[in-house]
């Protein structure tokens, strides 16, 4: 059974609806529960203390600004009703904070309540060290930080016990919260995920329905089940942060459930049937890029292996190879320049978590770059060069090496005119993916730097012989300069 709404009665001032007044929405009564009035900077927001209150109340809010405001720009919600908003789902859904705060005051505040007997600490002082207990503990399973860990499993598992003994809804939510955010991948993981199960079912809200439907307390089942319907939103064209509210998750959506979820998704992706890779691919980068915190999200081994090893035995379409190499780039970095060291430090983090191909994706990406480099390269020649008889030559010369894989790096030094033109290309040529020349370069000039074996080559787009680098030549331009470096070099 899914959540019911509540909302019964929105009041906004003469600003919004051009009089005061109620608005009965039809919407069942509750008259058993006490509304809770929020006030905010132009108008109020009266709700009956029920269920799950955010999707119905926006729905209702959408509707009447559709009505009132169809065919006129609507107004912008003022940032009180939005806050306010936001409130009632954290108060309504158990979806406060899991006890985040600052990680180091965190961890003095745990060595301090470690020292003491459990049973003496205050019911807040037991309530905030849940959540450092268990990401201390989770340090254990790296041998670097064994050594370093303030608590042992049996406190934190007696701390646990604690609050399940509480019988307090503060002291639960807290309970499962701490699970779906840390979600601990020790022995004693557990213990932890029993108590969250036995917290969540003591009370009528929203995170007991979501918490058997999507098998939230199981440590395997419920980031698949997760993952699946977090797909499944995709599939549909609805929005995949539903999911998150309904599983008490929108103000952590980067919960290391929501975290072990994607990644799971990402394993399942990597291993699909040939004929739903695009299908499946496509959907997984849809999703990351539609989660809260989208650019920000921390992109992991296992993501970065499931959008990218599929392609190792056939190569995506031109769209959304295009498009993964934009993701790739944003997210990791160029694996020819700066984000070389990123890439690195990846692929041995794959290599660790047992994908045995994690060594190949870093060089198949690097080969897509090179080889948008030269289509890009030659359709600049194609549109600007007086003599295409010439530059056909100089481009089936240089495909040869390409496909052979000869080349290990290949960068655009762009003439002011081709600058101009690479701005056109959207997100094809981003600014800072070519170089430029300097002020007093020929603006039609332009040229494209190859590196094959240990020699840097630059190749002209209008007259000019190739120029041809030993390793420590004086004056070798450098791969990866920002377009807003200034190029000095010249056609030989």
């Amino acid at each position: 059974m899914g959540p019911d709404p509540v909302c019964q009665w929105l009041r906004w001032d003469a600003s919004y609806f051009g009089a005061r007044g109620r608005f009965a929405r039809g919407l069942p009564r509750q008259p058993t529960h006490r509304p809770a009035i929020l006030d905010g900077d132009s108008g109020c927001v009266a709700i009956c203390e029920y269920a799950a209150v955010s999707g119905a109340l926006r729905g209702v809010i959408a509707e009447i600004l559709n009505d009132r405001f169809r065919g006129r720009p609507v107004p912008e919600i003022p940032p009180s009703i939005s806050k306010a908003l936001a409130s009632l789902q954290r108060r309504y859904q158990g979806n406060e904070s899991a006890g985040r705060g600052d990680p180091e005051g965190d961890r003095a505040f745990l060595a301090r309540a470690a020292r003491q007997p459990i049973m003496q600490l205050s019911a807040s002082e037991a309530r905030r060290a849940l959540r450092p207990a268990w990401v201390e503990l989770t340090r254990s399973v790296s041998p670097e930080l064994k050594s370093e860990v303030l608590v042992a499993p049996d406190w934190v598992q007696g701390l646990t016990e604690r609050l399940v003994n509480m019988n307090w809804k503060p002291a639960d939510r807290r309970l499962v919260l701490v699970w779906l955010d840390v979600f601990p991948r020790t022995a004693a993981a557990s213990f932890l995920a029993q108590a969250a199960r036995v917290a969540a079912s003591r009370h009528d809200w929203p995170l007991r329905e979501a918490g058997e439907r999507l098998s939230l307390w199981d440590a395997d089942a419920g980031p698949r089940a997760l993952g699946r319907a977090l797909k499944a939103k995709i599939a549909e064209g609805a929005d995949p942060t539903l999911v998150l509210d309904e599983a008490g998750l929108s103000s952590l959506p980067d919960a290391g459930i929501v975290e072990a979820a994607l990644d799971r998704l990402a394993d399942d992706t990597a291993g699909a049937a040939p004929a739903n890779t695009t299908r499946d691919v496509t959907a997984l980068l849809d999703l990351l890029e539609r989660l809260p915190g989208g650019s920000e999200r921390q992109l992991s081994p296992a993501i970065v292996h499931g959008l990218l090893a599929p392609w190792l035995s056939k190569a995506p379409g031109s769209e959304l190879k295009v498009r993964l190499q934009a993701f790739m780039l944003a997210r990791v970095g160029d694996p020819r320049f700066k984000g070389a060291a990123r890439w690195a430090a990846l692929t041995k983090e794959m290599q660790a978590r047992g994908y045995s191909r994690a060594d190949r994706l870093e060089g198949m990406l690097r080969q897509w770059l090179i080889g948008e480099a030269f289509e890009l390269f030659f359709k600049l020649l194609a549109d600007t060069t007086d003599n295409p008889a010439q530059w056909q030559r100089r481009q089936k010369f240089w495909r040869r090496y390409l496909d052979e894989g000869r080349i290990s790096n290949a960068w655009f030094v762009l003439g002011s005119d081709a600058a101009h033109w690479a701005r056109s290309q959207g997100d094809r040529l981003k600014r800072g993916q070519y170089g430029q020349l300097s002020s007093g370069a020929n603006a039609q000039q332009s040229a494209l730097l190859l590196q094959i074996g240990e020699l840097t080559i630059a190749e002209w787009s209008d007259n000019g012989s190739c120029c041809f680098w030993r390793p420590g030549a004086s004056e070798m331009p450098q791969f990866g300069a920002p377009c807003e470096s200034a190029w000095n070099i010249d056609p030989c």
